[in-house]
């Protein structure tokens, strides 16, 4: 919440005001914005740039300079709208103990994570890349050559991401009842924040891993166009299908550990029935009809094609894909509210 900022104030002007103004003389929250708006500005300066005109630097460094200093009014604006969002949520009581938990159990879980290892948050880039690394020796391997028109890092690192979010969230929701087993004998409490307490955490993951991406999209000059406005659109679904699933698995992990246990080799298998390290446009059109009912395929292609070409994503695919994800949750969240009736018994 913001120091100094009422929630229940009755002007909305005045609490803008002093969000702007909080963002804007708070240190911590400076940094974050000037840090997004250098991060944001690397690819747009680069669109000005050719190859060759790369190496005159001072003309670049003046581009990325503009383009910072450009971004900055639309992201104190985002933060604007967040934070007026947010504070009209705040007046549900009911809403404001459970985001204040969320919020804890997410951190916990984060630190949790990071605790014991030397290199700390830097897993969370680490992890990508590594496996960015043997999916392009696996693909020497097995001869595969078709990436489209992308460079083949950037053809993997765009579909690696939204890839390992769902993983992790799917992974932390199975156990996620367990560890919070103390909570859930001690406080009348909607078991659902567990859940969402894990698909948080790994949304951290994913966006700290846009770092790279974004650096990588600089370097290859990836065309920055109206299409990145899908991004939001496929961040979505990709919650959706991972809250899906998670919700389901974590219904039934208190009463069968198997699922638990199992969840790492059918996440595995899925990998390799979704085009990651290779392409379905050299496919065989049975089998790309059978790869077509993964509803991971339109989410990752979509990914692929937004951040990695400036293209529009394929709205079939990625419509089944949404689909998929709503219907999923739709009857994922109910039964897991059934479910979780008994979770104490099973503690």
């Amino acid at each position: 919440m913001i120091a100094g900022a009422d929630p229940r104030s009755p002007g909305a002007f005045s609490l803008a005001t002093q969000t702007v103004l909080w963002t804007l003389r708070d240190r911590r929250q400076r940094a974050i914005l000037v840090g997004l708006c250098v991060l944001l500005a690397a690819p747009i300066a680069r669109q000005g740039m050719t190859d060759n005109q790369l190496a005159g630097l001072p003309m670049f460094a003046l581009l990325w300079l503009a383009a910072g200093a450009a971004c900055f009014p639309g992201l104190v604006l985002l933060r604007l709208a967040f934070s007026l969002g947010v504070a009209g949520l705040q007046r549900q009581e009911r809403f404001l103990k459970y985001w204040s938990l969320l919020k804890a159990l997410t951190y916990r879980d984060l630190r949790a994570r990071y605790a014991r290892s030397s290199l700390s948050w830097s897993w969370i880039l680490i992890q990508p890349l590594f496996q960015m690394a043997v999916f392009t020796a696996l693909r020497a391997v097995l001869g595969i050559t078709e990436s489209g028109n992308m460079n083949f890092v950037i053809f993997l690192y765009t579909a690696i991401l939204p890839w390992n979010f769902i993983v992790t969230a799917v992974n932390t929701s199975g156990p996620a009842v367990f560890a919070n087993g103390p909570l859930i004998k001690k406080m009348p409490i909607s078991r659902e924040i567990f859940v969402l307490s894990a698909l948080m955490a790994a949304l951290v993951d994913f966006f700290m891993g846009q770092i790279v991406l974004v650096a990588m999209m600089t370097y290859f000059a990836v065309p920055i166009t109206w299409n990145l406005l899908w991004y939001p659109v496929l961040v979505l679904v990709a919650i959706l299908l991972g809250l899906g699933v998670g919700l389901l698995v974590a219904a039934i992990a208190p009463f069968r550990g198997d699922v638990t246990l199992a969840i790492p080799y059918v996440m595995q298998l899925w990998m390799f029935m979704t085009p990651i390290f290779y392409s379905t446009e050299g496919m065989a059109p049975e089998l790309r009809g059978i790869l077509s009912f993964n509803p991971t395929v339109g989410l990752i292609t979509g990914f692929r094609n937004v951040m990695g070409a400036g293209a529009a994503p394929d709205l079939l695919p990625l419509a089944w894909s949404a689909a998929f994800a709503v219907l999923l949750l739709a009857l994922a969240w109910p039964f897991f509210r059934h479910m979780s009736q008994f979770f104490a018994d099973m503690m």
